[in-house]
């Protein structure tokens, strides 16, 4: 405001913030010395008509060089010389389609013309506070909704937490008794007795396991450890350790490329690999399944093994004997090497990131359901195909999310 009441050379410049009924208050203001301060001040005209308002939220501008010859009212008169107001210029600060307030100039010490340079200013200013303040109140809104999305999401996690932690012990109990009944009355009832124990228990172990993931789930923001730098090649060479009897069963080979060190909760990450490891064994039908673990744009040949070549699960076969054909899921961010059998164009990765990618020769999945795989208990294939809850895809989004990836 100084720089512009000197600009102006104006005895006063302020910004006064207006109510509805025409009052309100100075919230900035540039005086010179010799004048009364009227900041922070709440003001009220009492000849103020709401048609005034009107004008002004039109975009109405003022100026008036002599109080005294002025053709006002009266108490506007008196109301302008209680604050040594001899001369003024008056512009609206409109937010969007309203009126936030006023922009003035006052001349205290005498009459004053106000030229078309001096209103053209004023005007400019108002215009441009006007923007500021609009912008700053979509900031503003915006902070609060993620604010309340984020508490949101905490109180629902929450609530997924202590429902799935509690549902725990019943559904043992019940679990428990239908075992029971199961091993002491099978082929002692009727066949459709038979069946319907075997219905009760296999239902109430799927429930244990739709509690038990819904649990993981939940636990990815409220129990995640810190994040420390961290090897990848030890990361997924856990997470290899950790699905050695499926690899085994299936005589999958799983190969990777040399893999950084990054920011990240060790044993977040090591789940993401686990899991999409784990789901290229599983989709993988009627044959060997092939699984390599890529890094960047992923522009090297295939027969490359990094890590000192390592593999598992088969001898004598490398990565350089596999028919890469599809990449099915790829994180931090989604990139392919090749060309998928659909219109779709890869973000591509920042400075900031690293690309790690998965690829196998399993079934591959159709583009238009690339979103959908990754939202909680959906599924692509019934359970008597597929084993699963649904669920690993929606916790390696949340863990990626959760490091600041895409997936």
């Amino acid at each position: 405001m100084t720089e512009v009441q000197k600009l102006l050379q104006a005895d006063r410049v302020l910004i006064f913030r207006l109510e509805t009924d025409g009052s309100g208050t100075v919230v900035q203001e540039a005086v010179l010395s010799s004048w009364p301060v009227i900041l922070e001040e709440n003001i009220f005209d009492p000849c103020f008509k709401k048609q005034y308002l009107e004008r002004y939220r039109q975009g109405r501008v003022s100026a008036i060089e002599d109080i005294e010859a002025a053709h006002i009212q009266p108490c506007h008169r008196k109301f302008l010389q209680q604050f040594a107001v001899r001369a003024n210029l008056v512009v609206p600060i409109l937010i969007r389609d309203g009126i936030w307030g006023l922009l003035l100039a006052h001349q205290c010490a005498a009459p004053r013309q106000w030229n078309n340079f001096e209103t053209e200013l004023l005007q400019q200013l108002g215009n441009q506070i006007g923007i500021a303040l609009s912008q700053a109140q979509l900031l503003e809104k915006e902070t609060q909704q993620t604010q309340e999305l984020a508490r949101s999401n905490a109180e629902l996690e929450q609530f997924a937490y202590i429902a799935s932690h509690d549902l725990q012990e019943p559904l043992r109990m019940v679990t428990s008794y239908l075992q029971l009944l199961e091993r002491r009355y099978k082929n002692q009832l009727d066949a459709n007795a038979d069946q319907f124990i075997t219905y009760a228990v296999d239902g109430a172990r799927r429930m244990q396991t739709l509690i038990n993931d819904l649990l993981n789930y939940s636990r990815v923001s409220t129990r995640g450890q810190p994040f420390m730098l961290v090897d990848c090649n030890v990361i997924l060479e856990q997470a290899i350790a950790n699905l050695q009897l499926a690899i085994a069963d299936s005589r999958a080979v799983v190969t990777y490329d040399p893999l950084p060190q990054v920011m990240a909760d060790a044993t977040q990450l090591t789940q993401v690999l686990q899991n999409l490891i784990a789901n290229a064994i599983k989709f993988c039908q009627n044959q060997q399944p092939r699984i390599h673990i890529g890094l960047g744009t992923g522009e090297g040949k295939a027969g490359e093994q990094g890590a000192g070549g390592q593999r598992a699960g088969s001898r004598g076969q490398g990565a350089g004997e596999i028919g890469w054909e599809k990449r099915r899921f790829f994180f931090i961010p989604l990139a392919p090497r090749t060309p998928l059998p659909c219109l779709f164009i890869p973000p591509i990765p920042t400075q900031n990131e690293y690309l790690f990618w998965v690829r196998d020769n399993g079934i591959g999945l159709e583009s238009q359901y690339a979103e959908r795989i990754f939202i909680i208990f959906q599924r692509l294939h019934g359970r008597d195909k597929y084993q699963g809850t649904g669920i690993g895809l929606a916790i390696c989004k949340k863990i990626i999310e959760r490091h600041s990836g895409r997936i």
